[in-house]
């Protein structure tokens, strides 16, 4: 199985339930940055969901590299609070991740046996 990490920035906005619910299935792990000072939504039914606080500094791309420098998968989903990954899409994302996992492990096989070949 790939090790997936979904990335979701929100500003307390209760959508992102169902953005976490269109992804929870399919990934290992939910990294949710929250960018203001509360957070009111309920999230105990989604042990896959790590929360973690970033303090809102008008930079997006801060936002979104923080949450990404947080997730441990191998392979990054990065989806906003307000949208649904449907199960058609879902499923061409998941192929897509996959025939390139197959691509980079292929490259990296061969990059290993050229460097033992010329002992790298």
């Amino acid at each position: 199985m790939l090790n997936i990490s979904a990335c979701i920035i929100t500003n307390n906005n209760h959508k992102v339930i169902d953005a976490i619910k269109s992804v929870y299935d399919s990934v290992n792990e939910i990294i949710l940055v929250n960018t203001c000072e509360e957070f009111t939504i309920d999230l105990t039914e989604f042990d896959k969901v790590k929360l973690y606080s970033f303090d809102w500094c008008d930079d997006f791309s801060k936002a979104r590299n923080y949450s990404i420098s947080k997730a441990t998968g191998d392979w990054i989903l990065i989806i906003d609070s307000d949208d649904v990954l449907y199960e058609d899409l879902k499923k061409d994302v998941l192929e897509e991740i996959l025939f390139l996992a197959e691509i980079w492990e292929a490259e990296s096989l061969q990059t290993e046996k050229r460097c033992s070949w010329r002992h790298c």
